[in-house]
């Protein structure tokens, strides 16, 4: 969770840039932690009178209003510290939003 948190406070200041997004997640780990995948960024345009979304590009987002946000998601495997349940246990899975104009 604090690995993406701490993507989001570099998404704030630099939202155009999801490789450097996901660099934060990244560095953000702690040693000898790895991903399962890659962080996942995703870009959209906020409606604030509906609500609703729609996907956009991060480098270039275009959107009909001035609210978008940043969705960021990075799965990792469970591990036990006695690697019992190991295997047995769905991934740990943590996302962060960031809302910017």
């Amino acid at each position: 969770q604090q690995a993406v948190r701490a993507a989001g406070a570099y998404a704030a200041a630099y939202p155009t840039d999801p490789t450097g997004i996901a660099t934060a997640v990244t560095r953000a780990l702690p040693t000898g932690w790895l991903l399962t995948r890659p962080p996942s960024i995703v870009c959209k345009c906020l409606d604030s009178s509906t609500g609703a979304t729609t996907t956009t590009v991060c480098t270039t987002p275009t959107c009909a209003t001035d609210a978008k946000i940043i969705s960021i998601t990075a799965t990792m495997p469970y591990a036990s510290i006695s690697g019992l349940f190991n295997g047995f246990i769905p991934a740990n899975t943590a996302s962060y939003v960031v809302r910017y104009q």
